[in-house]
């Protein structure tokens, strides 16, 4: 059995996201874009699943690979903050089928190509960190419990 070698370990994540591929120098749309979701998170990548692995004539991991010509593009809504939207470009790492999974049957692992200094990124990290923390804080499990006797 093989032991799973992260560098660090990982948020947990459910947001939604889009998915698109952009010419690199002139950043024209060329495909997408592509729904998705957020997996995981941390300050290398992001993991999501997806509904497909193709974009238009285009696979997302296949066509990105080894070439500077086409860039993925991650457009994400901050949850809470409706005007708030996150563009990030991502180079992916691995992508794998789920078949037990009929909504989002594709999983790929992603890079942030700016790196996790990346003002974006920083923003994406500090929210999930947030909600993450709140989400499964026994305090969230007090205040939730004080309202069902009380409210």
């Amino acid at each position: 059995m093989s032991r799973e070698k992260r560098r660090e370990d990982r948020i947990a994540g459910d947001i939604e996201i889009n998915i698109s591929l952009r010419e690199g120098n002139s950043g024209q749309i060329l495909a997408g874009p592509l729904p998705g979701k957020v997996v995981n998170i941390n300050s290398y990548g992001i993991g999501i699943c997806l509904c497909s692995i193709r974009l238009d004539s285009y696979h997302l991991f296949y066509s990105v690979m080894g070439t500077n010509d086409l860039v993925m593009i991650m457009d994400m809504v901050i949850p809470g903050k409706p005007d708030e939207n996150i563009l990030i470009q991502l180079r992916p790492v691995w992508f794998d089928c789920d078949l037990s999974s009929q909504n989002w049957p594709f999983v790929m692992g992603l890079e942030f190509v700016a790196g996790s200094k990346d003002e974006q990124v920083q923003k994406i990290l500090t929210r999930m960190m947030t909600e993450n923390c709140y989400e499964n804080s026994w305090w969230r499990t007090f205040v939730n419990r004080i309202l069902q006797l009380f409210g």
